[in-house]
């Protein structure tokens, strides 16, 4: 059984951010926070979510600053540090849906543009009381990477107009081999296909930096993409858990599958997946 709420709080400059909140009906045995992907929200994650609720872990996920009902630009942040900083709220409002107990393991879940902001949380906050983080298909890198005279216009355009909004031009077929999946995602208004050159610029130097800075990995790390992906490349995902020490990984490529992957035909085998990577992350409560 699970119950859910909304919920919704505000940024430090001033937005509000709406999430929601998928919790077992008993006492969860650890929390994870959901970190989705560009231009969706987190309603695309009840699935899963509540998957993970039958296995005792509780879940908590939010809509991106410019994504679905939270507030500001569409496909727009001021800086990556204000998402970095968006993410310590979420994962101060996780412990605290779970009554602040500081004992309780807590993962932090990220796919796509998510796995981006996840690895580099990871990275950049080293003094964080993660017991994990998994990355699923992480934008470190894009199977169509901008061309260099391209990234040369958004590096001049950033400072000038960084609110100028393009289409992300997505594949929208590339996301599952479902169809159901496809048509539901092409159905859904709450999604949205807008970027900005300040965000774009930012968020790919972001998945280059994560790259060079792979080797200085320090927390328990689930990292998996599909070798069917054309949104963004499996071999950057490769490139990373050849650097992280391999006491810390557990790595996976899905032969075959898209971007997607929790929302692939065969999901349910990747779900069994996960949870038990997150036993082997999971510490003891003295309640146990």
């Amino acid at each position: 059984m699970t119950t859910t709420t909304t919920l919704e709080w505000h940024t430090h400059d001033g937005l509000r951010i709406e999430a929601g909140a998928w919790m077992p009906t008993q006492p969860p045995i650890g929390m994870i926070c959901i970190v989705h992907g560009m231009g969706e929200h987190y309603r695309r994650y009840e699935a899963l979510a509540r998957y993970l609720n039958t296995q005792g872990w509780g879940i908590l996920s939010f809509d991106h600053r410019g994504h679905g009902r939270s507030e500001g630009q569409r496909g727009h942040s001021p800086s990556y540090e204000d998402l970095m900083r968006d993410l310590d709220q979420a994962l101060h409002q996780t412990l605290t849906l779970a009554g602040g107990d500081e004992k309780l393991p807590l993962v932090l879940m990220g796919h796509s543009m998510g796995g981006n902001l996840v690895l580099n949380y990871g990275l950049r906050r080293p003094h964080h009381t993660l017991a994990g983080v998994i990355a699923s298909a992480p934008w470190l890198r894009l199977v169509k990477p901008p061309s260099v005279l391209l990234m040369g216009a958004l590096r001049l355009l950033k400072p000038l107009v960084p609110t100028l909004s393009q289409p992300t031009k997505l594949e929208v077929s590339a996301l599952s081999r479902d169809a159901a999946v496809v048509a539901d995602y092409q159905a859904d208004t709450l999604n949205h296909d807008r970027i900005t050159a300040g965000f774009f610029f930012e968020v790919n130097q972001a998945g280059n930096w994560a790259l060079s800075q792979a080797e200085h990995w320090k927390t328990p790390l689930l990292l998996y993409h599909g070798t069917g992906d054309r949104i963004t490349a499996a071999a950057g995902t490769a490139a990373f858990a050849d650097k992280v020490k391999p006491a810390l990984l557990t790595y996976r490529a899905w032969e075959g599958w898209y971007h997607e992957l929790h929302n692939e035909p065969q999901k349910e085998e990747l779900w069994q997946w996960l949870v038990r990577w997150l036993e082997g992350v999971r510490k003891p409560t003295p309640a146990e």
